[in-house]
C-alpha cells in the first residue's frame, strides 16, 4: 500500500513539475491540471497531504470540478491571484460576466457553478493569471487572429510575454531537473523559499 502511495506521488509530482512549476516557483499566479482517475490513483489523502506543503508559501489547492473519469484542480496563489482580480479592469470584465462580488473564494464557488452546467468560461483566463488583453482578445477574436502563442494565445505586447514564456519554460526544466535529481517537490519548495536554491540566474536571464 505504501509503495502504491509513493508511485501516486511521483506520479503527481511529475504533473505539478510539467504544469505547474512557474506557480510553484512563485512566477505565475496560476494554472490549471487535468487529473485522469485511470493514470492516478486518486484519494483525498494525497490533495489534503500537498495542500498542507503549499500552504506555509500561500499556495492553494481547488477542485473546480469532478467527474468519474477525471477533475480539475486549480493551483493557484492566493495574495496574489486575489490582488489581480481586484485591478479596476479585470473587476469590471468579472462583473460582466456574472461575478457580483469580486472577493476570490466568491468568485471561484461562482466558476465552479458554471463548469457544473458543463460551461468552459472563456474569463477563466482571468483565474489563470493571463493579461486582461490577452483574455478580451480572445473572446473578441474567438481564439483566432493571435500573434503569438505558447502558454496562452498573446494578442497584446508579444515581445515581453515572450520574455515571460521563456522564463516559464527555464523554470519547468528546472524543476524536472530536481525531482530527476532525487528531490521532492517539498523540499525543492522549502530550499528555494529559503534562498538555498536560488533562481536569480534563470529569472535574470529570461
Amino acid at each position: 500500500m505504501e509503495r502504491k502511495s509513493a508511485m501516486c506521488e511521483v506520479k503527481f509530482e511529475s504533473i505539478l513539475a510539467n504544469h505547474c512549476a512557474p506557480v510553484l516557483m512563485g512566477t505565475k499566479l496560476s494554472n490549471l491540471i487535468s487529473l485522469s482517475k485511470a493514470k492516478l490513483s486518486y484519494d483525498e489523502e494525497l490533495l489534503e497531504k500537498y495542500k498542507d506543503i503549499f500552504k506555509a508559501y500561500g499556495i492553494a489547492i481547488e477542485k473546480l470540478c469532478e467527474c468519474e473519469s477525471s477533475m480539475l484542480l486549480l493551483i493557484y496563489n492566493e495574495e496574489r491571484l486575489s490582488r489581480y482580480i481586484q485591478k479596476p479592469r479585470v473587476r469590471a470584465f468579472l462583473k460582466d460576466y456574472g461575478y457580483e462580488t469580486i472577493e476570490l473564494d466568491a468568485c471561484l464557488l461562482t466558476l465552479k457553478a458554471k463548469l457544473r452546467h458543463f460551461e468552459f468560461p472563456h474569463e477563466i483566463g482571468v483565474f489563470l493569471g493571463f493579461p486582461i488583453d490577452d483574455v478580451i482578445g480572445f473572446i473578441k477574436n474567438e481564439g483566432q487572429n493571435y500573434v503569438y502563442c505558447r502558454y496562452w494565445k498573446v494578442y497584446a505586447r508579444p515581445e515581453s510575454t515572450k520574455r515571460t514564456f521563456d522564463l516559464y519554460d527555464g523554470l519547468r526544466t528546472f524543476v524536472k531537473t530536481k525531482l530527476m535529481e532525487g528531490y521532492t517537490i517539498e523540499r525543492l519548495m522549502r530550499e528555494v523559499y529559503q534562498g538555498k536554491e536560488a533562481l536569480h540566474s534563470l529569472i535574470n536571464a529570461a
